[in-house]
């Protein structure tokens, strides 16, 4: 098994960030959406479109 990228390993700590406050907070999907956006939104432009790639990637590869 090879190892994962760093892009693989920001989004699913990402996820689990996601995941974390939607199970233990009583913010609404909306409110958590606007938090990860501005986080994102604080990236770095190159880090934030290699991030991109990886999810359009990653949704193509698993949508066939």
């Amino acid at each position: 098994m090879s190892d994962i990228t760093w892009i693989q390993a920001f989004l699913r700590l990402l996820q689990m960030f996601r995941t974390i406050l939607n199970n233990n907070t009583e913010l609404s999907n909306d409110k958590i959406d606007e938090l990860v956006n501005t986080f994102m939104n604080t990236l770095p432009a190159l880090l934030k479109a290699q991030l991109q790639a990886a999810v359009i990637l990653d949704f193509m590869y698993h949508s066939l």
